[in-house]
């Protein structure tokens, strides 16, 4: 399956990153922690039928499975 990451995914991930890199001051952790985030998205088009499906009843309405990543990030 194809996997496409949305305008307000990526503005979402590179959020994160800002904050890491300017607000934590670990620009060298933000990088990879994008980089992680990035490629966890694209890894789910692989096995997105291992993740349950979505709780919320909009998302759940469309059938999308929801992954987290590192216990705070859900991917939809």
């Amino acid at each position: 399956m194809k996997v496409l990451l949305r305008k307000a995914a990526l503005s979402s991930i590179e959020q994160i990153a800002d904050h890491i890199a300017n607000e934590v001051s670990m620009p060298e952790t933000a990088m990879k922690y994008t980089e992680r985030l990035i490629e966890f998205g694209y890894s789910l088009g692989s096995y997105f039928k291992a993740y349950p499906l979505c709780r919320s009843t909009k998302l759940l309405a469309q059938r999308l499975h929801c992954a987290t990543f590192d216990k705070k990030w859900i991917f939809a």
